[in-house]
Formats: C-alpha cells, structure tokens, sequence
C-alpha cells in the first residue's frame, strides 16, 4: 500500500461537500431533542482488527488493519497487504499524523493546519475518532436542531460554513449515518454504518461505509468509496501499547 493511498484513505474521512439544506428551525425541534438520547461507548482502550477497501477510478487497495485507540489521545494504525507483510503504519495524536512506509523506507509528518488548508475543511483529532468509532463528529449542543421523521431522529448541526446530519434510526437510537456538507464547494461525504451487534453493554457498527463524490473545477464528477468491515472489537480492561519508531535509514518525505 502507498503513501498517496495511505493519505488518500485518510483525508475520505475528513473531506467534505456540498447541497444548499435548509437548517431544521431549533423552535419546532424541543420534543424531539428530549427523546433523542445518544450514548456513546465509554472506555479508554480500543482495538479491533479490520478488513479495509480503498477505491476510485485509479486504484482499488486491501489490506488487513490492526488499530489501537487510547480515547482523545492516541490512535495506532498497523496496515498489512498480501502475504500478511506490514506495508505501513500510522501515528494520530492530537497534534499530528505521522505516517510511516515500509514498502519504500519513508515517512512523513503532517501538522492539523497543513492538512486542513491542503483539503479546505477544518480536520482534527475528533473528528478521524469519530468516524472510525460511529460516533457523531461533533457533540450534542443544546444549539442543534432535531426532527423526527417515520425513520430517523435527524439531528442537525452547523460548524463554520459546513452542515453536519446525524440520521438515528428512531426505534434502536443507533447512529445509521452522517452525512458531511460544505454549503460553498461541490463534494459531498456520506457515512453509512450497519452490522451493529453487542460490544460488552454497548452496540457498536461492525461495518462502515464511506462514499465521497465530488467535482474538479473541469466539471468531472470522481467518486471514492472505502468500506472497513471489523472480524474483531474490544474494550481493553488493561492499557495497550502504541509501538512506533522511525528507523534512521528511512528519508523523510517533504
């Protein structure tokens, strides 16, 4: 797996786009925002092992993924492709994501504020944490609307120029999708998450779905899809380790 395919599978969580919605009107939305109850997994340690397909129109990647989570610090990505060999590895911290590439000796560093600028969306810790747990990409503010409808308890938030919809089937309360808008560019990120089954107390999305659309400013319409369905998930009693260094040999890539 490459370095640009690495980022790529990154950056799909994270870039957004666009449809002119109208915010939900919050005085109409005070009964459904009482019965919207949203729970979210409470623990310190995570892992899981997972099956990850990246593809567009110019690749189309597996690999076998091995993560670590230490909630709101740290999250350890450990990829392997054929053969069970180790192609790469990935650092997320709170400030930073280091990438490291064995198949060609490299690594790279990226800093929040260059990756945000270089993808035009605001990215940060939370947010990558979010998506790979289910969970909504910002929490519940008494500011956000709700609507119920036959199907979903919709709840709606605003964050700069972006519109973020949580879709909660209303009869499990579970979170069945997000779906990511920019009001001013034409990309569109929608997250679809199903196969929920029981985590200790907890139900987590076995399988998640990522489909990005958007248009270059030729007028081509691109489509990337990455699906990560989880074989195993724990909430660790013990803390885990993150193991991660850099051999000297290997060039940092600029």
């Amino acid at each position: 797996m490459s370095r640009k395919v690495l980022l790529a599978s990154l950056a799909s969580l994270v870039i957004l786009s666009s449809c002119n919605r109208q915010l939900i009107s919050p005085g109409h939305s005070e009964k459904e925002k009482a019965e919207l109850k949203i729970r979210e997994m409470d623990f310190e340690f995570f892992s899981s092992k997972s099956k990850i397909e990246f593809r567009n129109e110019r690749s189309d990647v597996k690999a076998t993924a091995n993560m670590r989570i230490r909630r709101d610090s740290l999250i350890w990505i450990q990829l392997s492709a054929t053969l069970g060999l180790e192609a790469a590895r990935c650092l997320i911290s709170m400030d930073s994501i280091i990438i490291v590439d064995r198949v060609n000796k490299e690594y790279q560093v990226f800093d929040y504020a260059s990756i945000s600028e270089k993808f035009h969306f605001d990215i940060d810790y939370h947010l990558i944490q979010s998506i790979l747990l289910g969970e909504t990409p910002k929490e519940k503010q008494p500011s956000d609307a709700v609507q119920k409808t036959d199907d979903y308890f919709i709840l709606q938030q605003e964050t700069g120029d972006f519109l973020i919809e949580n879709y909660f089937n209303n009869k499990t309360m579970l979170l069945d999708q997000v779906k990511l808008e920019d009001m001013e560019s034409q990309r569109k990120l929608q997250l679809s998450y199903g196969q929920f089954d029981y985590l200790e107390e907890y139900i987590f999305p076995f399988k998640g779905l990522m489909l990005l659309e958007y248009f270059t400013d030729d007028g081509v319409k691109h489509k990337t899809t990455m699906t990560i369905d989880y074989s195993k998930a724990e909430v660790e009693d013990k803390p885990l380790r993150f193991p991660f260094n850099i051999p000297q040999k290997y060039t940092k890539r600029l």
